[in-house]
């Protein structure tokens, strides 16, 4: 569990100097279940990030970077 609290922390803050530096101009609307949402806010609320649109672009990032 410490494992993945620590990976969590380097794909942050990797996050946060590539993609952050970016302008966030691109608007991509998309729909989910009352299920995913709540995931999504539950996550969100644990890593005590600030809005939902923050945690979905953090949720991406560790998503494209496992892919790798």
């Amino acid at each position: 569990m410490r494992t993945v609290k620590k990976l969590v922390r380097v794909v942050r803050l990797a996050y946060r100097v590539d993609m952050d530096q970016e302008p966030k101009d691109v608007r991509l609307p998309i729909m989910v279940t009352a299920t995913e949402a709540k995931a999504i806010d539950d996550w969100r609320f644990d890593k005590r990030i600030p809005t939902r649109a923050e945690a979905i672009r953090q949720l991406i990032a560790l998503g494209l970077r496992a892919k790798d």
